[in-house]
């Protein structure tokens, strides 16, 4: 196999800081990566952001056809240029959030920039009928985000919104010296498993996550103060104790969904 990176590095002294341009070169984390990934020769694996094309290598040599969606023009250029004998790959220049996945089911897997992962993150969750499974790389802090449960500082909308789609499984946590260029903050997979049945139709979801939102407008306020505007809000005070003084961090997904159902009756 090429060495993908050390190309690269020949060609170009330096990535794009403004598009989050840190490539994976951690042998151990990539494998963690393809093991995870539970490749089948039929499968369809979309990545998200191909960079040098370290993974996409890996991914190919698996079989499986591998559609890289990779919104720098020169990286694509640099992929074509070297991956040209793969019959297996798809190079697609555009930005993830522009990207419609219409045909499935397909595997996504991705070391997400920084600054776009959650809205990444999001964008998959209108194509969930067409998701088989996703290994997302994050920064920490991020994941930390998704994953997180009631009662904790890290709790909040973006944890809700996922988790009513996935079940979510932390697989490594990644030191900034597996990347080059390397970074200063640590980041984290994750393993997402769509779930076979949702709570609401498409037209109530776009209300409930509304509704959630609402909820956690002001994360230091009560439920009370975040949800003046709603004018049967006294429909929940005996789900919530005769009160509305707790706040959106102390609730689950199920509380979210049965206060949401309590306000449509």
């Amino acid at each position: 196999m090429i060495d993908l990176v050390k190309s690269y590095r020949a060609e170009n002294k330096f990535t794009r800081k403004s598009l989050g341009q840190h490539f994976l070169i951690d042998k151990s984390i990539l494998n963690l990566i393809i093991t995870n990934c539970n490749i089948e020769k039929t499968d369809v694996i979309l990545e998200v952001g191909a960079g040098c094309g370290v993974l996409t290598q890996m991914l190919l040599e698996s079989g499986a056809n591998v559609v890289a969606v990779e919104v720098d023009k020169d990286l694509c250029d640099f992929l074509e240029r070297y991956l040209f004998y793969y019959p297996n790959l798809s190079i697609i220049n555009t930005d993830f959030l522009k990207y419609s996945i219409e045909n499935g089911p397909v595997k996504i897997v991705g070391n997400l920039p920084y600054n776009r992962a959650a809205n990444i993150l999001i964008h998959t969750t209108n194509y969930i009928n067409n998701i088989k499974q996703m290994v997302l790389m994050f920064q920490k802090e991020v994941a930390e985000r998704i994953i997180s449960t009631t009662h904790k500082k890290s709790y909040g909308y973006l944890s809700v919104l996922v988790q009513y789609y996935f079940e979510i499984k932390m697989l490594a946590t990644v030191k900034g010296n597996c990347f080059w260029p390397s970074t200063k903050v640590d980041s984290m997979i994750l393993l997402f498993i769509p779930k076979k049945t949702f709570m609401f139709d498409k037209a109530d979801e776009k209300e409930f996550f509304k509704f959630v939102k609402d909820c956690f407008r002001l994360k230091r306020k009560t439920l009370r103060n975040n949800l003046l505007h709603y004018k049967n809000i006294n429909k929940l005070s005996d789900y919530l104790s005769n009160n509305l003084n707790v706040r959106a961090e102390e609730l689950s997904l199920e509380d979210f969904v049965y206060m949401f159902n309590k306000l449509k009756s």
